[in-house]
């Protein structure tokens, strides 16, 4: 492994403060596992479009009742040292917007991951909605995500 210099560590520490620091996933961890959710699975690398994140607001704001719980999958930790796209900050700004004091994250969530596992993940970035203990998947188009305002 190359050395890294103090300066490449200090970036590592800010990113991973600054995503870190103000998140958890309180909201996926406060929740029993039968009850109806929003599960936004996505990466540094994939994260989900504004009119994805639109349609998750619609479907969020059609349906009260709804939590929304976002996963972020990290494949290669070494690549947070590198800014984040722009794409990918305002995916986060968007999540905080709608999740509010229930916004949390975590660079490394064991849940995420056997979530990703038990909804059979494929690609992402991908939305889950979980109604009655049935799970609807789509996958990273905008229309996809609108038509799971559409599952019984």
């Amino acid at each position: 492994m190359a050395s890294r210099g103090w300066c490449g560590w200090v970036v590592v520490l800010a990113v991973v403060a600054v995503v870190t620091v103000p998140l958890t996933l309180r909201a996926q961890q406060d929740r029993a596992p039968g009850d109806d959710r929003v599960v936004l699975f996505f990466s540094p690398d994939a994260p989900p479009s504004e009119k994805a994140l639109r349609a998750i607001a619609a479907l969020l704001k059609h349906r009260r009742d709804l939590a929304l719980d976002p996963v972020l999958l990290v494949a290669d930790f070494a690549r947070l040292a590198q800014e984040p796209s722009r794409e990918f900050q305002n995916a986060i700004k968007v999540l905080r917007e709608l999740a509010g004091d229930d916004f949390a994250l975590a660079l490394y969530n064991e849940r995420g991951l056997e979530l990703a596992r038990t909804f059979g993940i494929e690609r992402l970035p991908a939305v889950v909605l979980v109604r009655d203990r049935r799970a609807h998947v789509a996958y990273g188009a905008a229309r996809d995500v609108e038509s799971l305002m559409r599952c019984k």
